[in-house]
This record gives C-alpha cells, sequence and structure tokens, in this order.
C-alpha cells in the first residue's frame, strides 16, 4: 500500500499549493516566446537481483530527449517588471504541445496570477479542481485493487485448493497465473501499440546527435564489496518539423547499452551525424516519434511467455503428483 500512500501524499502536496493560490493577486501580462524547447532528461533507475538474503541492486542512469512547451512570459507589479517561464504549479500544462503553445501564442495578453509577497512566483494556470478529484479517484481505485488483489490471493489460494489435483501447489498456481495475467496484458499494450505506429504519418528528420555517452553502473551485493562497470550508450537524436514546430526525439526503436563500447558504436554508424532519416510520428501528440514502428518480436515474446506461465499454472496444478 506504499504506493497508493504516496500518491495520496502527492496529491495533498498539490491541493495544498493549489489552495495557497486562492490569495494570491493578478497582473496583465504577455507573452514573450512561445516555442517547443527540447532537452536532454537523465533519471536514476534502480533493478534488484536474486531474492532474500542473496538480493542485490544496480543503480543506473537512464537517458532521454524530451520537448517541453516553453511559454515565457513578463508581467508589472507597480513599476517594477517580472519575467517567468512557469505555467502551471506542478509539472507541464494540460493538453499537447502544440495545444499549450496554440493557447500562449507569443504577444498574447494573459492574466497572470502572482504571490503578492513575492511577484517571482507565479503562474497563468492553476490546476482544475477537476483534476484533483481525479487524482484522489485514481488512488482510491489503486488502493481498492491492491486490497481486492490481496484478498483474491489469500482466499482464492484456499478456494483453489478445493478443485486443484495436488491442493498444496495451490500457492504456486495463483503466483504463476497472476505472472501469466500481467504479461499477457502487458504483451497486448505492446501489440496495440505497434499496430497505432505503424498507421503513423511520416516526415524527414535530421540526425542532429550521434555519439557515445557513458554512464557509471553501481552494483551493490550482499557480504561483497560494491563494484562499477562503465556502460556505452548510443546517443542518437534526430530533429523532424510536425504540425508547425520542430521537436527532437531520440527513440530509434530497440537500443539498449552495454558495458562494451562496439555496440554502441555499430549504432552510432548505423545513424551518422547530419543523415536523413525518415520520421514516424503520432498525429494526436507530434512529441511522439519514432524511426522504427515496428517493436520487433517483443510482443510475440512476451505473448509466448504469457503461454509458458499458463501452462506452467496447469501443469503444477493439475498433471504434477503431490
Amino acid at each position: 500500500m506504499s504506493l497508493p500512500a504516496a500518491l495520496a501524499v502527492a496529491t495533498l502536496w498539490i491541493q495544498w499549493r493549489n489552495w495557497r493560490t486562492r490569495s494570491w493577486q493578478q497582473a496583465s501580462g504577455r507573452i514573450e516566446s512561445s516555442r517547443v524547447a527540447s532537452r536532454e532528461v537523465r533519471s536514476r533507475r534502480v533493478r534488484t537481483t536474486g531474492s532474500g538474503r542473496n538480493t542485490g541492486f544496480i543503480t543506473g542512469e537512464d537517458f532521454r530527449t524530451g520537448n517541453f512547451a516553453h511559454v515565457a512570459y513578463s508581467f508589472a507589479v507597480g513599476s517594477t517588471t517580472y519575467r517567468s517561464d512557469r505555467v502551471c504549479l506542478m509539472g507541464e500544462p494540460d493538453g499537447t504541445l502544440p495545444a499549450i503553445l496554440k493557447r500562449y501564442p507569443k504577444g498574447k495578453i494573459v492574466t497572470v496570477l502572482y504571490n503578492p509577497e513575492d511577484p517571482n512566483e507565479c503562474i497563468l494556470e492553476r490546476d482544475e479542481p477537476g483534476k484533483i478529484r481525479e487524482s484522489w479517484f485514481g488512488t482510491a481505485v489503486l488502493a481498492a485493487l491492491i486490497l481486492g488483489g490481496f484478498f483474491a490471493a489469500t482466499e482464492g489460494v484456499d478456494w483453489l485448493g478445493t478443485v486443484l489435483a495436488n491442493p498444496p501447489r495451490a500457492t504456486a498456481v495463483v503466483t504463476l497465473a497472476g505472472f501469466a495475467l500481467f504479461i499477457a496484458m502487458l504483451s497486448r499494450v505492446f501489440t496495440k501499440h505497434a499496430r497505432a505506429m505503424k498507421k503513423w504519418p511520416t516526415t524527414e528528420g535530421r540526425i542532429v546527435r550521434s555519439e557515445i555517452t557513458t554512464t557509471v553502473q553501481r552494483h551493490r551485493r550482499p557480504n561483497r564489496a560494491d563494484d562499477t562497470v562503465t556502460m556505452y550508450v548510443p546517443r542518437i537524436v534526430y530533429s523532424y518539423q510536425a504540425d508547425g514546430h520542430t521537436f527532437e526525439s531520440d527513440d530509434i526503436g530497440w537500443t539498449t547499452s552495454s558495458n562494451r563500447r562496439s555496440v554502441a558504436e555499430k549504432q552510432v554508424k548505423r545513424h551518422p551525424l547530419n543523415a536523413r532519416v525518415r520520421v514516424h510520428y503520432n498525429p494526436a501528440d507530434p512529441a511522439q516519434a519514432t524511426l522504427s514502428p515496428s517493436m520487433g518480436m517483443i510482443p510475440l515474446v512476451l505473448w509466448f511467455f504469457a503461454a509458458a506461465m499458463a501452462f506452467a499454472a496447469f501443469a503444477v496444478g493439475w498433471l504434477r503428483s503431490p
């Protein structure tokens, strides 16, 4: 239940910040700049290996090129002019990038909400109460699903033990069946997304970055000294135009980091700097793009593992003797 609790705390924080803006004052402002800004986003990733006392932790770093709406505006309070590029309190405003930029075109006169104690703290939009209510509803639904899954797993094991040929195997059957269901749902999402990408329109793009970036992967294991591994990451970034704006993306299809430089070099050689490429982009959200709309064998492999897990659940419960 830690995840629903974290979501509840985050929603409370957003709600409090939104409530605090009710005492802020208003001023007339002007949009000075409205454009797409692309930048590299780095995030830390932690995964585990082994189990129980042998559980190890691998900490690494992920890279991605993100597109953001850069809306800069100015307004005056008394004789002082203030400038800001914050549209809302938390994260990005609602809508796709083209929709946000269309909502705030350069030169438009807007209403700015600012903190009278410090006008540098200002925004153009408050979070809608409906969004906060949706967040609370989503948190409640997630908590209900977790509790329901826990109840089904515990009570279901008892019931399943009455119908299995091997009652002692009921826990294993539920675990395997749960994994099979999860993988099947994941493979369905991948399959649906792959079909949608194949229908995306295309436009010409250009490779604007083609190089190898290094990052350090740290391994922590029980009763052993920590060690580090240098990982080589191919950074292939291309620019393209869609819906009247210029975007950047680094989605070239299946790629991965490796502790061997030669693996990353193959990707870099395949996509040299300034090379022309054909870009597939999402017409509903042009900031999403890829050079390879096919996910290859990933959906098929996931379906295979789902079927294998389902068969294993059947074999453990009905075919194997206790």
